[in-house]
């Protein structure tokens, strides 16, 4: 087909009609399938991204992009228009209008509102952390909840609204056992357009949390987290490396992905993949101890050793308690020979993964035997030569028996420093899995 008729076809489109859900698309190949609403747009987003390399023309690849960013807002509309809310003379879709269905398609999943969603919203003056709070009010004797929106496509900065977002996911998790009038967190999402936080009070929720979580879980299906974590499990590493990417792609506040993403990319042997991974996770959440670990460990995979301790030594001081971390900032400085920064990291508070702590001990008294045999060669050195001014028939062999000895041990500390180093840089991806679920 010439190129004035495929942009002639592409100028014909409409845009204006109800989108039916499941949302039926024609694939490149011709055949149609159905997609639900977050698919969808993710299959119109990557058709944007690749709408250049697939038409290998500027005019079509600019058509084909704006052909796309319409079928995304018409899907948007028309997802709003069937399971939206009604009642409220000022609600999120006001406030919100670039992510009201995003809004809309997370309260239908968390609340497994089968239809319109039939809730209400009074807006809160307070704004916590850049975040827009919202009443939601349900009929019947379902008590209130509330609705934290932090939108990243207004005019805040998005690094900081998302870091705030993330920040009031930890502080909220932390306070699951939690009872009485304190806040309990129900659901939560994030993707490149918003984060999104439901609550409640710990003593009127409590049967209906777990319904809320239970059934909002069961209606959603696996989420791309479980899938990739499935694929470690069955150690498809190529596979879950690019699920994980996709992951921060559309979660750029995920910070399980990128640590997830830095660690497989090691795992194949692509230090540079690795690297990039865990730079990003760095960049959206600067004070996250594992992606500094992770960025330290990619660049020791590359011989890069004096960035790698750098990023390591802000893992130690960002999470003292990253016992891995510190472990392999030990062994960097051993094999460096930057001994004079090894004493102030041999005092560990604990707190870390168990297996990561019993690694650190070993390390810990690996490197003490090092810093003595450090201090006893010039000792040994000195006693030799005083051995040769007073007992000089004795001296000779003395001094070789001592050389010999500390020659030996040397080797032997080395060699268990290298054995140390390659079993910290080449970690299991399963137990890596369990580090970053770690929240200790």
């Amino acid at each position: 087909m010439a190129k004035v008729d495929k942009l002639g076809q592409y100028r014909a489109k409409e845009y204006k009609e109800t989108v039916v859900f499941p949302v039926e698309i024609l694939g490149r190949d011709g055949v149609v399938r159905q997609y639900n609403y977050r698919a969808s747009l993710e299959l119109y987003r990557r058709r944007m991204r690749t709408a250049q390399a697939r038409l290998q023309d500027a005019d079509l690849a600019a058509a084909e992009r704006s052909h796309c960013s319409s079928r995304i807002a018409q899907i948007k509309r028309s997802y709003l228009e069937t399971y939206g809310w009604t009642g409220s003379e000022y609600g999120p879709e006001t406030a919100h209008p670039n992510i009201a269905a995003e809004i809309a398609a997370f309260l239908v999943r968390a609340l497994r509102a089968s239809g319109r969603l039939n809730v209400t919203f009074t807006e809160l003056t307070e704004e916590p952390d850049g975040a827009k709070l919202w009443y939601l009010h349900q009929p019947g004797n379902v008590p209130p909840l509330f609705l934290y929106v932090y939108d990243l496509t207004g005019d805040r900065h998005p690094e900081s609204v998302g870091a705030a977002y993330l920040q009031r996911v930890r502080e909220l998790s932390s306070l699951v056992a939690s009872s009485g009038p304190a806040e309990r967190l129900l659901n939560h999402f994030s993707d490149e357009e918003c984060g999104l936080v439901l609550t409640g009070r710990s003593d009127e929720v409590e049967e209906h949390a777990a319904a809320i979580m239970d059934e909002g879980v069961e209606a959603a299906g696996p989420t791309p987290w479980d899938e990739l974590h499935e694929l470690v499990i069955r150690s498809d590493y190529p596979t879950a490396f690019l699920r994980a990417r996709w992951v921060c792609r559309n979660h750029p506040w995920h910070r399980d992905a990128y640590a997830a993403a830095a660690m497989l990319g090691i795992v194949l042997r692509r230090a540079i993949d690795a690297e990039g991974m865990a730079f990003q996770g760095v960049g959206y959440l600067p004070d996250d101890g594992l992606l500094h670990y992770y960025l330290g460990l990619s660049r020791i995979h590359q011989g890069r050793n004096r960035e790698a301790q750098a990023a390591l030594e802000i893992a130690v001081a960002k999470q003292p308690s990253l016992a891995v971390a510190r472990s392999l900032l030990i062994l960097s400085y051993l094999t460096t020979l930057r001994w004079v920064r090894l004493p102030r990291l041999l005092k560990h508070q604990g707190g870390g993964l168990p297996v990561d702590e019993a690694e650190l001990d070993q390390v810990v008294r690996l490197s003490k035997r090092v810093m003595v045999l450090g201090a006893l060669v010039p000792l040994a050195a000195l006693l030799a030569v005083a051995s040769l001014s007073k007992v000089q028939e004795y001296a000779l062999p003395m001094l070789m028996a001592i050389v010999v000895m500390c020659i030996l041990s040397a080797m032997l500390l080395h060699h268990r420093v290298d054995h140390a180093l390659e079993r910290l840089i080449d970690e299991d991806p399963k137990q890596a899995l369990q580090r970053i679920a770690y929240r200790g």
